[in-house]
């Protein structure tokens, strides 16, 4: 029986949101929006670059390098591992 790990609050709202077919994009091309990171919507609750960290490090979100307009992003976006975390925390 696998263990479900253990969130905070921040955390599982991040993964709710997440599974909503929401995103993160995080500038990381050496330009003037080098970090700035923008929402695909509005978070309902406060961001927390430690939980969003967590997460990544944890292995619940992935990224991916994407280019708009010469404009590299990294996407953050739920992984498996997140997805089967959230269906057990709904059960």
């Amino acid at each position: 029986m696998e263990v479900i790990p253990k969130f905070t609050h921040t955390q599982i709202s991040y993964l709710k949101w997440l599974m909503d077919g929401n995103h993160i994009s995080i500038c990381i091309e050496l330009c003037n929006k080098l970090g700035e990171v923008y929402y695909s919507s509005p978070l309902p609750f406060k961001a927390d670059a430690r939980a969003l960290f967590n997460l990544y490090r944890d292995g619940f979100i992935e990224t991916n390098d994407e280019y708009s307009f010469g404009i590299r992003w990294m996407v953050a976006v739920l992984s498996s591992k997140g997805q089967a975390a959230m269906e057990k925390l709904n059960d």
